[in-house]
């Protein structure tokens, strides 16, 4: 019957968010050994992930990566930053004015260096974040 079909499908996106909230637990236990490469490719994950929509323990997992982004921005290579920027634009999610801010000068840096289709990908994420880049820079 109709109901308990919708009764499964609802069980199972239950299920489905129960074992998200439970990765993103213990991938935040583990914060402290995060490096550019983890958290590229989490957020990569993320957005590769066939569950839909954004529900709440998502959103924090991608708020709680782009703050690890931040304070590792000095590490972040330019393939990373590709990475990461297309994770975003992927699932929609506009980075926070702080992440901006940080992350200019590493984003201009990497639309020199990175190889052809990592730069195609650069910029498609960047047009479809709106990144602009900043207007007064010193270099």
């Amino acid at each position: 019957s109709s109901s308990s079909s919708s009764s499964i499908i609802s069980k199972s996106a239950d299920l489905e968010e129960e074992i998200i909230r439970l990765l993103y637990k213990r991938a935040v236990d583990l914060e402290s050994k995060w490096t550019p490469q983890t958290i590229s490719s989490m957020l990569w994950s993320i957005a590769r992930s066939p569950i839909l929509g954004m529900p709440a323990s998502k959103r924090r997992m991608i708020h709680i990566l782009e703050n690890a982004a931040i304070r590792h921005q000095d590490d972040f290579s330019s393939y990373h930053i590709s990475i990461t920027l297309w994770s975003f634009a992927k699932l929609a999610y506009p980075p926070t004015k702080n992440f901006l801010q940080n992350f200019d000068k590493p984003v201009r840096d990497a639309i020199r260096l990175l190889k052809e289709d990592e730069h195609r990908s650069l910029m498609w994420a960047m047009e479809v974040l709106g990144w602009r880049m900043e207007e007064n820079t010193t270099s």
